[in-house]
């Protein structure tokens, strides 16, 4: 039914507060959680987020604030500046973690550990936090340190087998899309992971292997 005030009514999540920690390939994981209503902060290193210089740009300019891969899934999200590899920046952070729900990422495994933001070290600020970590491979097995490409997730999780004629070598979706598979499956483990949380008082680490979600 419509709200008779004309307002859109608020989202499933509005009560939730989340950092987005991600770089370009999860920013689509914030964005649906946004669009659910939750209050998405993106946190950007100094400079902006890399992504930012990469891929197309309104009206063909290369400009950080033109680029439509950011406009696209970065859209509804709050933004702030935080040097997450400086003492300063971590204290911040834990500080904002204290007052959160859930903190999505995907920098290779540990990275955020030998910034001392490790699960633990966010556990300790905020029991009932969810820690979402998004990596091509999960974050243990053999290639778990292992850099990733769209492609190589394709020909690992099996599309590029299925793809082209059996007369030619395989060909590859010229969209780069499994990426977004993983970040999708991020924002729903997300959410179940809010609802433990919330019914229990004790949060956790969801690890979201890009691999896995391809093959699926």
């Amino acid at each position: 039914m419509p709200d008779p005030t004309g307002e859109a009514p608020p989202g499933a999540l509005a009560p939730y507060r989340i950092l987005d920690l991600t770089t370009e390939r999860s920013w689509l994981t914030g964005r649906l959680l946004a669009d659910l209503g939750a209050a998405v902060t993106k946190i950007e290193p100094p400079g902006g987020d890399p992504g930012r210089l990469h891929g197309s740009y309104a009206d063909d300019a290369a400009n950080p604030e033109g680029n439509l891969a950011w406009w696209a899934y970065n859209q509804g999200k709050r933004s702030a500046t935080l040097d997450l590899g400086c003492a300063d920046g971590r204290d911040l952070l834990l500080r904002l973690v204290a007052r959160s729900d859930a903190v999505i990422e995907s920098f290779r495994p540990g990275q955020l550990a030998e910034w001392g933001l490790g699960y633990a070290d966010l556990a300790a600020a905020n029991p009932a936090i969810v820690l979402t970590s998004v990596t091509p491979f999960g974050q243990t097995g053999p290639y778990a340190q292992f850099a990733a490409s769209d492609l190589i997730l394709a020909a690992l999780g099996g599309p590029v087998w299925m793809a082209g004629d059996v007369d030619r070598p395989p060909v590859r979706t010229s969209v780069p899309q499994y990426f977004l598979h993983a970040a999708a499956e991020a924002a729903v483990h997300t959410v179940t992971a809010l609802y433990h949380a919330a019914t229990t008082g004790q949060g956790q680490q969801i690890d979201v292997s890009a691999q896995l979600a391809t093959m699926r």
